[in-house]
């Protein structure tokens, strides 16, 4: 597989499309980044590549390789940037079963040059709102469309589903904290250019902020984006959260204690 197409893009690099991947863990703002970057015209922004893999859907029963599901969009992509986003999860052994650093080699054999990390601070904020679509099956609000229920949502504290996997609230925090920094080590070893842009100052309050970063990083010069989607999850973390007070328990004298603050 990594021969054919290797094959497939011998020619000159110079001449080749830019090719981007984004890194993240879901609930921080990248559908609303991926969907301003794809009303380009110079841009194919192709969202979750590996999220059917990751979830075991039929669309992915008869690929040979798992990779197809970057390769194949990615040749037939016309546009002279294509890009996707992988959340870590992707990677598991519930997905494509793959170290992230090899995941990394492995795209950047396939032309990748410009990657993307994007983080949420808050984690909590980041999981309730897991647990809000998870139980509500709604994940996002487009402007235009009936409101989603802001109902309060019981964060079960042993068992939270964020990263995959569901794990106590502290090791799930420490968890992506972990990911973070082995990223940040496997692009440090690697000369590649990454951005690192944070939902709360580049994408919550105004996401042209992000989005003219994001444009810079990719060698285009900023225009408006149309932002298509409202802001959901803004409310009080007592408002939210129906167990609060066991979860400021829990969070009680940790690292992670700041984030019921905000």
């Amino acid at each position: 597989m990594l021969n054919s197409f290797s094959k497939w893009f011998s020619g000159d690099k110079k001449d080749a499309p830019k090719r981007s991947c984004c890194f993240h863990f879901g609930r921080c703002g990248s559908t609303l980044l991926g969907d301003l970057l794809n009303a380009r015209a110079e841009i194919d922004w192709q969202g979750e590549l590996l999220h059917g893999l990751h979830e075991k859907s039929v669309h992915v029963a008869g690929v040979n390789d798992p990779l197809e599901l970057i390769t194949q969009p990615m040749q037939r992509s016309k546009q002279p940037i294509f890009g996707f986003e992988a959340k870590f999860q992707h990677l598991d052994d519930n997905g494509l079963n793959m170290p992230l650093g090899a995941f990394i080699d492995t795209l950047i054999s396939f032309g990748f040059e410009k990657f993307i990390i994007l983080k949420r601070q808050n984690y909590l904020r980041q999981a309730i709102l897991v647990a809000r679509g998870q139980a509500s099956g709604q994940w996002h609000q487009k402007k235009g469309e009936p409101v989603i229920a802001n109902n309060a949502v019981r964060l079960d504290v042993d068992a939270v589903s964020l990263g995959g996997k569901d794990r106590e609230i502290t090791e799930t925090f420490k968890f992506l904290d972990d990911t973070y920094l082995l990223t940040t080590e496997c692009f440090t070893e690697r000369i590649v250019d990454v951005l690192s842009p944070g939902y709360e100052q580049d994408l919550e309050i105004q996401p042209q902020v992000g989005f003219d970063k994001a444009c810079l990083h990719l060698g285009l010069n900023s225009t408006l984006g149309q932002v298509s989607y409202e802001k959901i999850g803004g409310q009080s973390l007592k408002r939210m959260l129906l167990n609060y007070k066991e979860v400021e328990e829990r969070l009680h004298k940790t690292p992670w204690q700041w984030m019921l603050e905000n």
